[in-house]
């Protein structure tokens, strides 16, 4: 789970020569917001496979709790879009994240969906992940937020929203808190019971 650094046990250490990236589970605590989503789910379940203690941040546990993907993950409600309650410590305490998968997505592609899913809700969690003194924050981002870059005319909102996020995220990071925007070309839901 995840208790407060005084009360957690010292951290493993893996040497260099047993440590294999993307594969060796070094402790480190997740949280995944936008766990419902089809990509969040994944990202749950991945984590939990591999031992990392994973917290799945979703707007209604009790939907979550039925949902076997979750298994072996801990469930945290919370609404993202609460700026406030994020600021106040709401969403992470402090000390109690390492890293955090954002997985949020707007659901309608209008203007203010985007910017309060895609941009705003998204900052949030940045904001209270650095503020709860994780050192990492992972986006999951689009390919398509090219077209934004170029403003390009036919660009969807979300592409702007994830763009102007990915340019926030640069001026959050420091020293001890960095991102990694993931850019994936696209998701296939319909072919996902084929590669599974």
């Amino acid at each position: 789970g995840f208790l407060p650094p005084s009360a957690r046990p010292a951290a493993r250490t893996l040497s260099m020569a047993t440590a294999v990236p993307g594969e060796s589970c070094t402790g480190e605590r997740v949280a995944v917001v936008g766990a419902t989503g089809y990509i969040g789910k994944a990202v749950v379940r991945e984590s939990v496979r591999r031992g990392y203690p994973t917290r799945a941040v979703m707007r209604d546990t009790s939907k979550g709790s039925a949902e076997s993907k979750f298994e072996g993950a801990e469930l945290a409600q919370f609404d993202v879009t609460d700026r406030e309650g994020c600021r106040a410590g709401g969403l992470f305490a402090a000390g109690s994240v390492d890293a955090v998968v954002c997985c949020l997505a707007s659901r309608s592609g209008t203007r203010a969906d985007s910017f309060a899913i895609d941009y705003r809700a998204a900052l949030n969690c940045a904001e209270a992940a650095k503020a709860a003194g994780a050192r990492r924050f992972v986006l999951l981002s689009a390919y398509c937020v090219k077209s934004a870059e170029r403003g390009d005319p036919d660009a969807l909102q979300f592409q702007y929203a994830k763009k102007q996020l990915e340019e926030e995220l640069a001026e959050l990071a420091d020293a001890s808190f960095d991102y990694v925007s993931v850019r994936p070309t696209a998701f296939f839901k319909s072919v996902s019971g084929q590669v599974e």
